[in-house]
């Protein structure tokens, strides 16, 4: 389960619930990378490097490998995982900036949610 959540509105650009860009300025403006949305995730990504880099995780990782058996910390990290939400209403180049930010930053893994409303759970 990915632990940031970038959520694309018209309303605003949030990250993890903390409003980060406005929609407005993402959409008009020419360059593809969202400052602030890339500084926000640069900083999760330092947090959690830091984290990972620990003494504990360090043994719990070498006590795993002495055994033969596969660690947890050899996958890739929650924290360089992203879930995108967007209303559909969104034009899909501001999409595009925030995918192109996410990536730029250090995103590796990157899933996409979508809400259905409840009529169109009545059409299937």
């Amino acid at each position: 389960k990915p632990s940031n959540v970038v959520i694309i509105a018209k309303d605003g650009i949030m990250l993890n619930n903390a409003k980060i860009a406005d929609f407005s300025a993402v959409k008009s403006q020419e360059d593809w990378l969202i400052k602030t949305l890339a500084d926000g995730l640069q900083q999760s990504i330092k947090d959690g490097d830091a984290k990972r880099a620990s003494v504990g995780n360090q043994i719990r990782k070498a006590v795993g490998e002495a055994k033969g058996q596969a660690h947890p910390i050899d996958e890739v990290p929650d924290y360089r995982k992203i879930t995108i939400q967007s209303d559909r209403t969104v034009d899909f180049l501001t999409v595009k900036k925030v995918m192109y930010t996410v990536t730029e930053a250090g995103i590796i893994e990157i899933n996409f949610a979508v809400l259905k409303k409840p009529e169109d759970s009545a059409k299937l």
